[in-house]
């Protein structure tokens, strides 16, 4: 896997080296951290003990579309059901993605889509959907959490800080579970009023070497500010390499801010590429 050098002022100010974990490049479709959260359900349902799959997500899921892409490699029938009943006769381009993969989509009206964790919900669908393996939205759960581990192993040994963007917290929880006694994981928030993560964190995990910043929102999750966009513009430009808007350029602005507000000296760093560029499909205008 791709350590990518990031090279800027404030990081040779303080001898720190900074790579980028290139989880981008693993896929077109099932991208970044989603084929590590995926592996170990799709393992469940290859081992013959389910035959297809049910997940969840909004109009602009990335995760709906990795689940869709990787169900089609491996010949396992899924349906996606989706937040909004709109995107039914509008489709945007991920659900249009998911169709060309063979993904069954069901619209769920926001009312119906806050019962995705009830489990009386989550029965009448497995009632309607036999022998069906459920996945939680974003691919949450112990086993999305196992998989989201797996990440670790491609974390150089002598690494001190690995950052991470936190949607559900899954592949942060995964890396907190691999990390070595000197080894510390911090994770940027990409939701508004993310501190309740922390309690999630805490009941998953029992190292305690992780902390978790909730500051670095730019408005709450899907949200973007102007200064983000020329952020993800300059970064491209200077770095040759594409962050996007909803997750990792939120994590590199708050870590290169966090590198100042702690005074952090002589680290080695590495933040994971965690992919989702589908999700600047939305903003492709901002961004040329």
């Amino acid at each position: 896997m791709q350590l990518s050098p990031i090279q800027v002022e404030v990081c040779t100010e303080r001898n720190i080296q900074l790579r980028l974990l290139r989880l981008d490049q693993i896929h077109p479709a099932v991208s970044g951290n989603k084929w590590f959260k995926l592996s170990q359900y799709l393992q469940a349902v290859q081992a013959g003990k389910y035959r297809g799959i049910l997940t969840f997500g909004g109009a602009y899921s990335n995760h709906l579309v990795a689940t869709a892409a990787a169900c089609h490699y491996h010949n396992i029938p899924c349906t996606g059901f989706v937040r909004g009943e709109e995107g039914a006769s509008h489709p945007t381009e991920s659900l249009r993605e998911c169709l060309q993969w063979n993904m069954e989509l069901q619209f769920l009206s926001r009312t119906e889509y806050r019962l995705k964790d009830d489990p009386i919900f989550l029965k009448q669908l497995q009632q309607r959907y036999p022998q069906h393996l459920v996945i939680p939205e974003g691919g949450y759960g112990q086993d999305g959490i196992e998989g989201a581990g797996i990440i670790h192993q491609y974390i150089p040994a002598g690494t001190d800080i690995i950052a991470v963007a936190v949607g559900s917290g899954t592949t942060l929880m995964g890396i907190i579970n691999k990390l070595t006694a000197k080894q510390q994981a911090i994770g940027f928030a990409a939701i508004k009023q993310g501190d309740y993560l922390k309690d999630t964190i805490r009941q998953h995990c029992s190292n305690t070497n992780w902390q978790l910043e909730t500051a670095y929102h730019f408005g709450g999750f899907g949200k973007y500010s102007p200064a983000l966009i020329e952020y993800i513009r300059a970064f491209r430009e200077q770095q040759g390499i594409t962050l996007d808007f909803v997750y990792t350029a939120k994590m590199m602005m708050g870590l290169l801010d966090c590198i100042e507000k702690y005074q952090w000296q002589d680290k080695q760093i590495v933040a994971v590429h965690t992919g989702g560029l589908q999700g600047n499909r939305s903003i492709q205008h901002l961004l040329r």
